[in-house]
């Protein structure tokens, strides 16, 4: 009788630890979902549910959109360091595409200024770059709306056909002033007589034409010179070279 009462005691010794343990499993598991569904609510607020059946497609539902949230932030995160990036080039840049329109529109404005020239033409000529300069310096002014368009995702070019010919007389006549100050000639490699019609945006061609000039008068030679020509190329393209008599850049 003693062993069967052993027996039994310790029978029902088992039941209750079983008991008791599942009993915590179930209030552990309750008290996991249900906090991991509070962190869900809060980190998915738009894809929460309460309609979720099992405990698994919580757990799995919540990890994969952990792994789909932190893809985002990590392209969040690129996308900010480019626009960081370019920020910190543009406005960089801002200050020396200032520099070229005022330069050239108090170039000539004191040279008018000093009476010295009496050829009404030569004043007309005058006059005109200083339009042109105040136009171009109009230009980078209100390019500085590229920052938050950029941003915003509104970026785009404005495409059109035009003479790259005309394009570069006019960058010839903004930087005419700095050229006779560093005597360096400003020139076409060769007459051009037929229009050199191109598809692309005239501001930005210009500014790029802008930027590649001024490098070549700022490390050009005394009573050198700057030329441009063009070489059309197969497809439709149009070759752009620029060159000078100074140092040169070593290939380093």
């Amino acid at each position: 009788m003693n062993i069967i009462r052993l027996g039994w005691l310790m029978l029902m010794v088992v039941l209750v630890f079983l008991f008791t343990y599942l009993i915590l499993i179930f209030r552990f598991e309750h008290f996991v979902v249900k906090r991991v569904k509070a962190l869900y609510h809060n980190l998915f607020p738009t894809t929460f549910t309460s309609g979720i059946s099992t405990r698994s497609t919580d757990i799995d539902l919540l990890i994969g959109n952990i792994k789909k949230l932190n893809a985002d932030k990590n392209s969040e995160i690129e996308l900010l360091r480019t626009q960081e990036n370019f920020r910190r080039e543009f406005i960089g840049n801002i200050a020396h595409e200032l520099k070229t329109p005022l330069f050239t529109i108090q170039g000539y404005v004191l040279t008018l200024l000093n009476g010295k020239v009496k050829d009404k033409k030569i004043i007309k000529k005058y006059l005109k770059q200083t339009v042109k300069g105040v136009n171009r310096l109009t230009y980078v002014i209100n390019d500085l709306d590229l920052i938050t368009k950029f941003e915003s995702g509104m970026t785009s070019l404005k495409f059109s056909a035009f003479d790259i010919r005309k394009t570069v007389e006019n960058v010839f006549g903004l930087l005419e002033m700095q050229a006779q100050k560093d005597n360096i000639t400003l020139r076409f490699d060769k007459k051009y007589t037929e229009p050199i019609l191109i598809f692309a945006d005239e501001e930005r061609i210009h500014q790029v034409l802008t930027n590649l000039i001024i490098n070549s008068l700022k490390y050009g030679i005394e009573n050198g010179s700057t030329e441009v020509g063009f070489l059309i190329l197969k497809k439709d393209k149009v070759l752009v070279k620029i060159s000078d008599n100074g140092e040169g850049i070593s290939p380093e």
